[in-house]
């Protein structure tokens, strides 16, 4: 297992398979793992914040679009945050 915050709520993957997305309503973060060539996490790549005040206002939702758009819901700050992915 793989810690990322202290509530992760909703996970979402990539259209290439790639990274496995991680909403984490406690720590107001979006974790991104790698998948290794078995499918399973080998670590956090990275932490997306918001940049808004508050953070994401804790984020439960993801959806990613095929043109790697972002799109998480914050059920605190009641708000939808778009983020174009590398």
């Amino acid at each position: 297992t793989i810690g990322v915050g202290t509530e992760p709520y909703d996970v979402v993957l990539d259209p290439n398979g790639t990274y496995l997305y991680v909403a984490d309503y406690g720590s107001n973060t979006i974790s991104r793992l790698t998948l290794g060539g078995n499918s399973l996490p080998t670590g956090v790549v990275d932490t997306i914040t918001s940049a808004a005040s508050g953070g994401f206002g804790g984020p439960v939702g993801l959806a990613i679009t095929p043109g790697r758009v972002l799109y998480v819901t914050g059920w605190d700050s009641n708000t939808v945050q778009a983020f174009n992915l590398p």
